[in-house]
């Protein structure tokens, strides 16, 4: 058990020590200035060794760098109200369900006749027929109004012509 800690414990301080070591190549990197070489070094030596010039990107860098913190300082000292509306909710819920087809209102219509026909009486020229209607009985000759529902147009030999009201819809009850 003794030795498993003591190699984890020396892997950990190599591993912080190239941390380091790495991070200071970094800072003594970007604080020398690139464009000089170490004295007693040729171009052709430096380059050989791995070394070379790295001042473009280096300026290109900082170009950056310098125009994105001043578009952060520009947004941060811009209002609010100022601000684009953001047009996408991320956290909206989506479905991915087509939508349901577009149906047209379809024209109203009567309802079925709920009138039973019960027999007819013929007056001469004049006719009545009697019609049940759930629990009374009617009698209906031409014109007469059935319910304030519906108008009698004509009487047929074995067809009742009858006119819903409320939307002008003519309906026939066979007999």
């Amino acid at each position: 058990m003794k030795r498993r800690q003591l190699t984890l414990g020396i892997a950990l301080l190599v591993t912080l020590l190239i941390v380091w070591w790495v991070s200071g190549l970094d800072e003594e990197d970007s604080a020398r200035p690139t464009s000089k070489r170490p004295r007693g070094q040729n171009a052709r030596t430096a380059t050989s060794l791995g070394q070379s010039k790295i001042s473009k990107p280096a300026s290109r860098t900082s170009n950056v760098s310098q125009s994105y913190l001043l578009a952060q300082l520009a947004l941060a000292h811009t209002p609010r109200n100022a601000l684009p509306a953001i047009e996408n909710n991320p956290f909206a819920s989506a479905s991915f369900e087509p939508p349901p087809p577009q149906v047209e209102p379809s024209k109203p219509t009567a309802p079925p006749l709920r009138f039973k026909y019960l027999g007819k009486v013929a007056e001469g020229t004049h006719s009545a027929v009697f019609l049940d209607d759930g629990d009374s009985m009617l009698i209906a000759r031409e014109g007469d109004t059935l319910v304030s529902q519906y108008r009698v147009i004509a009487i047929g030999e074995h067809s009742l012509q009858l006119e819903y009201l409320p939307l002008n819809t003519p309906q026939t009850l066979n007999y």
